[in-house]
């Protein structure tokens, strides 16, 4: 039993100390290491962050691209051919276009009909020093003053 004791309440020597410690190479390693891996968790955090951005600024871009379409519709804008334009000061980093053709379908019998518009809205949006583009369209009945048919939604950067 007090050889237990003995053993547990030892005192340090120097022999003891150094078996405890980091050795110097044990250091050099772990910073090694740590030199190889934190570049690669700083790169993933910039690229995670750059994904948020660019998704954020795709969902402003569609909400822009969806009210300007609408607008056009509604003043009937869309029949004047090209349009472009910005968002005024508070989204002075998009901008927008739109472009009109004629859309024509064959029916069952085999003749065309083109009594429809394609109507395509392209916002065009900066993230970092590159483009980035969301593109809607939309079918008008060509007769019809301000009433939209159908819609789709592509995005492209």
């Amino acid at each position: 039993m007090n050889w237990v004791l003995i053993m547990r309440y030892r005192t340090m020597t120097p022999t003891n100390c150094r078996r405890r410690a980091f050795t110097f190479v044990e250091v050099l390693a772990a910073l090694l290491i740590l030199s190889v891996v934190a570049p690669i968790f700083v790169e993933a955090m910039l690229v995670s962050s750059r994904a948020g951005v660019i998704a954020e600024r795709k969902r402003t871009a569609t909400q822009l691209a969806e009210r300007q379409l609408r607008t056009s519709i509604i003043e009937d804008t869309w029949r004047d051919g090209t349009l472009s334009g910005d968002f005024g000061t508070d989204w002075s980093d998009y901008s927008w276009k739109i472009t009109t053709e004629d859309w024509s379908i064959t029916t069952a019998t085999g003749t065309q009909t083109s009594d429809m518009t394609l109507m395509t809205i392209a916002v065009t949006y900066k993230v970092e020093g590159s483009n980035h583009e969301v593109t809607l369209q939309t079918l008008i009945p060509t007769s019809a003053t301000s009433s939209s048919s159908s819609s789709s939604t592509s995005s492209s950067s």
